[in-house]
């Protein structure tokens, strides 16, 4: 796939525009999901969102359909129009802010933002998975998440170890934390689990193995 020739020249902002007041509407982020709670890492976006003159629902609305059309797995155009906003986006570059986009005298800064951290699930990237395999025995599931996307996410669900007739299954209180990067994504490294039947706790390393089967 080939890379978009980079344009460093910046759009210039009308006098009324730095004027304006932006309200902070929070991150969006997003992209497309393979099956289920695998994401295709190519088409994952993040943004910081801004808003002028309108409101936050309707800012993050813009921003979720321009990170539809402007994901690094394809063209990026520089101009677009979503959501009625007319959104100019600033150049090729890594920088910020990403975009800005107009409707009369409504306004939507788009700024980059840290992706949310998946997890690595075997040979896929997950966000909120359901299940965690842990091998042809042993599995993390059912897993109802809390909390996703900060330093720590949290879950409840049941866990199952063993061999082939001699499972063991019990409740689990899970953890997960410590950020680091597998093929150029945020991801989650270890988790923590509470045996909630045993009061047993053990410590797991999520391994890079995104990509070592194909």
């Amino acid at each position: 796939m080939g890379s978009p020739v980079e344009s460093h020249a910046t759009i210039p902002m009308p006098a009324s525009a730095a004027r304006a007041t932006l309200d902070s509407c929070g991150r969006v982020t997003g992209g497309t999901f393979a099956s289920g709670t695998a994401i295709d890492p190519f088409t994952q976006y993040s943004y910081r969102v801004y808003a002028s003159r309108t409101s936050c629902s309707q800012a993050r609305a813009v921003a979720r359909a321009w990170g539809k059309v402007t994901n690094i797995d394809g063209g990026a155009p520089l101009h677009a129009t979503v959501e009625g906003f007319a959104c100019v986006r600033r150049s090729y570059a890594q920088v910020r802010p990403v975009a800005r986009c107009t409707q009369g005298r409504a306004i939507v800064t788009l700024e980059r933002a840290p992706a949310v951290p998946t997890i690595v699930n075997f040979t896929q990237f997950e966000i909120r998975p359901t299940v965690i395999s842990e091998g042809a025995s042993n599995s993390l599931y059912s897993l109802r998440w809390s909390s996703w996307g900060g330093a720590t996410a949290s879950a409840r669900g049941r866990g199952s170890e063993g061999v082939t007739g001699h499972y063991k299954t019990y409740h689990l209180a899970l953890r997960a934390f410590d950020i680091g990067m597998c093929r150029g994504l945020r991801v989650y490294t270890r988790l923590s689990l509470l045996d909630t039947d045993s009061g047993r706790r053990t410590l797991q390393m999520l391994h890079c193995t995104v990509g070592q089967y194909f």
